[in-house]
């Protein structure tokens, strides 16, 4: 089905060009590789029921200046981050009520990362 192709590096310049080297002294160059994906559900543990349309925020651990990734809970309350690097990353979770959630240090670097159950806790107003 075309997944192994011989020929010389010039006839596949287009895709060398876009593709990615595990062994960088091999000549054997991998087009498409899966990425990592970081994935979670948010609940409110005080009901027992998932957080429908929570912000989930995602940024490369200590480094300001990385690509901010967004998403929004779906009706399960679950969230995915699909196709990023192996990297370590810093999320936050919010929704209108609650106290926001930050979690350090998910790390996608040699597995995809499920950070299981996010809990909220709502806001209590004082006075």
């Amino acid at each position: 089905m075309g997944g192994l192709r011989f020929g010389d590096e010039a006839e596949f310049a287009d895709e060398i060009a876009k593709a990615e080297k595990l062994d960088p002294k091999s000549n054997v160059y991998y087009l498409n590789l899966p990425k990592r994906w970081v994935a979670g559900q948010v609940i409110d543990p005080m009901v027992d029921e998932v957080i429908i349309g929570a912000t989930v925020t995602m940024q490369e651990e200590g480094n300001p200046e990385a690509e901010v990734f967004k998403t929004t809970t779906d009706e399960f309350g679950d969230f995915w981050f699909r196709k990023v690097e192996g990297k370590k990353y810093h999320l936050w979770v919010e929704a209108d009520g609650y106290v926001t959630r930050e979690l350090a240090d998910v790390d996608a670097t040699a597995a995809d990362a499920n950070v299981g159950r996010v809990c909220l806790y709502k806001m209590i107003p004082l006075g």
